[in-house]
């Protein structure tokens, strides 16, 4: 790295799987051009290595990335969503998904779970709201099994879930 290239690092702590509940530190590395925009390795997400589970970072203040979604989930408009939805399925999809998944940050799995049906309604194509949507229907289950259970293995229930070709069951 040359003269006048600086090396921004930023550690994050604490970050915390709402589906397992491990724990990891990340540290994020990025070069920043003075001038009229940053450029690096900037995440905004992270991969669990206990579950395996992707897990997306957002500002706790910032919910401009989520447009409109929030109104409707918060008021119950679920109906009201799904048209939303609809006018506009290439951004409202994209933005409901992103809400579901700070919802599920926030260990608010039947909302994001209900959010990614909605998003799957309108657009039977949208192959991450299905992955996700099982991931969050995953978690569900075994969290009913865990308040059922005194202890019980998240990554042995995931590999139950899951067959060798890597479907779920």
């Amino acid at each position: 790295m040359g003269v006048g290239e600086p090396v921004k690092s930023v550690r994050i702590e604490g970050l915390e799987c709402p589906f397992c509940g491990h724990e990891e530190g990340m540290l994020v590395e990025a070069k920043i051009d003075y001038g009229s925009h940053e450029e690096g390795f900037g995440h905004n997400y992270w991969d669990c290595t206990e579950c395996g589970a992707e897990n997306h970072i957002f500002s706790k203040d910032d919910k401009s990335l989520f447009g409109e979604t929030p109104f409707f989930v918060e008021s119950g408009n679920w109906a009201g969503l799904e048209g939303h939805i609809r006018l506009n399925p290439d951004m409202t999809a994209f933005e409901a998904l992103s809400y579901a998944r700070f919802l599920a940050q926030k260990k608010e799995f039947d909302n994001a779970l209900k959010i990614t049906k909605l998003i799957v309604a309108v657009d039977k194509n949208y192959f991450e709201a299905q992955g996700f949507a099982e991931r969050l229907g995953h978690q569900l289950f075994y969290l009913s099994l865990k308040k059922k259970m005194k202890s019980l293995d998240v990554c042995r229930l995931m590999e139950t879930l899951t067959d060798h070709a890597g479907h779920a069951q």
